[in-house]
């Protein structure tokens, strides 16, 4: 049987699958599953139906996980998208539905497909449609935001061009680099709300790259970082503010080929910030008021005041840079855009973010953290409950800091139907899993975060040490390389290496990185080299530095264990860890995967510790 969809047809006698006539490269099982979806179109088809169509032969695999896989990649193939999909549409909690109409013929008939047709280029997706769809979904001022990059990168090519923008079943991934408008003190922020505006809405066959991408890109040679992982174009904005008005350029670069496709001027004007962000967008996406049921109107549905505005952006940005004082100042911030705006669940569920940050950094926890930050993600939650970021912070929250790994799991499974391409809903997901013992499902959405924020070191960090996580050392020595191909010194990659390599008996390598993750002297690591276990013998080293001359109550319990266990030493890394407990450490809940404290797991007092871990953070009354 034969069935035709789009520029698609689908043999299932042979099986294969052809764009335009041209066979595409689809593993077994997922053209096993497309098959299945076809063949059923319209109806809905059960994760349970799949589960025994798929795997039938009895294998037992974490079923949602590689359901989930086969599913994106069929996306890819396809040029699909989860939150507006034209072929795959998913059913939340009970399987997917195939969508788009199909063809059936007999195999040999005339109507079915008999030869490779020529090649011919992809047109661009119908920009009415998509502007109407995300009008509706979205709301005008969001769609406006997004619609006037997108609208610049979606007409780069023409139907006649001989080079589309997307190649024939695959997606594009584009990013934003970071605002350069020369007298705006506010365009690092401006920036991270744009990111988060354009992430909301995906058009067929793009990819847009997070925030943590944008802001890798902006060191260096920005497209030759990005070509090599995986960014296909670039937008990059430039300007100067000029009294109450900007003037600039806004530009579209391919990568691979190091050419601007298309460049335009603009000039907007800046008197306040949220207008500015639409302004950006709106003039770029004048071409496309012609596709809109009624004209652009910049000026229609604030959604915040400017001043609540400003500390969102400056907050976002803050964050970004990480360090203890930014992170401090970030919660300063959100915390005076409350007092002008108590209603935003956006700045409710970014200040109970922040203030989990804060609560990795401080040694022990302060119980009025827990429950600030507790009580923002609640409001967050009850203020909005369609959007994606209050149910991160209620996750966020409640994995880290409450300890309700359940809390958690509803939280980010209503994330990631709200929309299942964020890097972020996926990085946290992947810590869930993992502290659940479910460590392999863990690496997928890993993997996952990773594919969509391909340039964000915390987020290819991550990928390391869900690697090993699942005791799959050789696997995390290649991803903790690769990262640190992009970012040679950073410090959580360097320490995964380490550890990685010290598991699979490379000792006196582990040792030269763990000198070069903890900045040790060269005449130190020399001497461990000449030690019979180098890695052993530096983590004792690394333990008596810490303690040397550190008062007991600047003791982090958790970073202490695991220099003493490293070292051998696993009484004390025992009462290190029993530390940690009464200090709520947020690293705490990695207890039972980290591969760091494998030396502690057979002392006695290691159960103990490993189930108060597990216990809720027992209720503190609110004053707030």
């Amino acid at each position: 049987m034969h069935y035709r969809f789009g520029q698609f047809e689908l043999n299932a006698g042979e099986p294969e699958l052809r764009r335009r006539g041209r066979i595409q490269n689809v593993p077994a099982q997922p053209l096993r599953l497309l098959q299945l979806l076809v063949s059923r179109a319209g109806r809905e088809v059960s994760r349970e139906t799949i589960i025994a169509e798929i795997w039938s032969d009895g294998t037992s695999v974490a079923f949602d996980t590689a359901i989930h896989t086969l599913i994106r990649q069929l996306r890819e193939v396809l040029g699909d998208n989860a939150r507006s999909p034209t072929f795959i549409e998913t059913l939340p909690r009970r399987g997917y539905r195939f969508i788009a109409p199909v063809e059936q013929f007999p195999a040999g008939s005339a109507g079915a497909p008999q030869a490779a047709s020529p090649p011919v280029a992809d047109t661009s997706p119908s920009l009415t449609a998509f502007v109407r769809e995300n009008r509706r979904r979205a709301g005008l001022a969001v769609a406006l935001s997004i619609l006037g990059l997108l609208a610049m990168i979606l007409s780069a090519f023409r139907p006649g061009d001989q080079r589309p923008l997307r190649q024939a079943g695959g997606v594009a991934t584009v990013a934003l680099l970071p605002l350069r408008i020369d007298g705006l003190d506010a365009a690092p922020g401006l920036t991270e709300q744009l990111i988060d505006s354009l992430g909301r809405i995906e058009a067929r066959g793009l990819r847009i790259a997070e925030a943590g991408s944008t802001w890798q890109l902006g060191r260096g040679d920005s497209r030759d970082r990005a070509a090599l992982f995986g960014i296909d174009y670039l937008i990059e904005c430039r300007g100067s503010l000029r009294g109450d008005r900007i003037e600039g350029t806004l530009e579209l670069h391919e990568t691979r080929r190091r050419k601007v496709l298309r460049a335009e001027r603009f000039t907007l004007g800046a008197e306040d910030l949220e207008p500015l962000e639409r302004a950006l967008a709106s003039r770029i996406a004048g071409s496309l008021a012609a596709a809109l049921e009624s004209p652009v109107s910049p000026g229609q549905a604030m959604l915040h005041g400017p001043a609540s505005y400003r500390a969102l952006i400056e907050a976002q940005y803050l964050l970004r840079l990480g360090d203890r004082e930014s992170v401090a100042r970030a919660v300063e911030r959100l915390r005076s855009g409350l007092s002008d705006d108590s209603e935003s669940a956006s700045l409710h569920a970014w200040l109970a973010l922040a203030l989990g940050r804060q609560a990795f950094s401080s040694v022990p926890v302060p119980p009025g953290l827990i429950r600030e930050a507790d009580h923002a993600a609640r409001r967050a939650e009850e203020l909005d409950r369609e959007s994606l970021t209050p149910r991160l912070a209620r996750a966020f929250t409640a994995l880290y800091l409450q300890r309700q790994p359940e809390v958690a799991r509803q939280a980010l499974e209503r994330a990631l139907e709200i929309d299942p391409g964020s890097a972020e809903a996926h990085r946290l997901r992947a810590a869930e899993r993992a502290i659940a013992g479910h460590t392999l499902q863990a690496l997928d959405h890993a993997r996952i975060a990773r594919d969509l924020d391909p340039l964000n070191m915390a987020v290819r960090g991550d990928v390391c040490w869900y690697e090993l996580y699942a005791d799959r050392f050789a696997e995390a020595i290649v991803e903790c390389r690769r990262a640190l191909d992009l970012e040679p010194e950073d410090g959580w990659s360097l320490m995964g290496l380490a550890v990685a390599l010290e598991h699979s008996g490379k000792s006196h390598e582990a040792a030269g990185v763990l000198a070069r993750s903890f900045r040790v002297p060269a005449e130190v690591e020399r001497k461990a080299l000449e030690q019979a276990d180098p890695a052993t013998w530096i983590w004792g080293r690394l333990a008596e530095s810490y303690f040397s001359g550190r008062a007991a109550d600047r003791v982090d319990g958790f970073l202490a264990a695991v220099l003493c266990a490293g070292a051998g030493d696993t009484d004390r890394a025992i009462a290190m860890l029993a530390l940690a407990e009464k200090q709520r450490s947020g690293w705490l809940p990695f207890l039972g995967v980290d591969p760091r404290l494998d030396p502690v797991r057979e002392h006695p007092g290691y159960l103990e510790i490993s189930a108060k871990s597990r216990k809720p953070t027992p209720p503190v009354a609110s004053s707030i």
